[in-house]
C-alpha cells in the first residue's frame, strides 16, 4: 500500500513538473518572438538614425 501510495505521488509530482515545463517553454517561445519583434524593430530604427548622421 506504501508503494502504490508513493508511486501515485510521484505521478502528480511528475504532472505537475510537466505542466511546468511546458508552460514555461510556451512563455520562453512567446518571449523569444516579441524579443526578436523587439530587435526587427531596433535595428530599422538603428539604420534610419544611420541614415541621418550619413545625410
Amino acid at each position: 500500500k506504501k508503494y502504490d501510495s508513493r508511486g501515485v505521488a510521484n505521478r502528480s509530482v511528475w504532472n505537475i513538473k510537466e505542466k511546468w515545463v511546458i508552460k514555461k517553454f510556451s512563455w520562453i517561445k512567446l518571449s523569444w518572438k516579441t524579443a526578436n519583434q523587439d530587435v526587427s524593430h531596433l535595428n530599422i530604427e538603428t539604420l534610419l538614425s544611420f541614415m541621418y548622421l550619413l545625410l
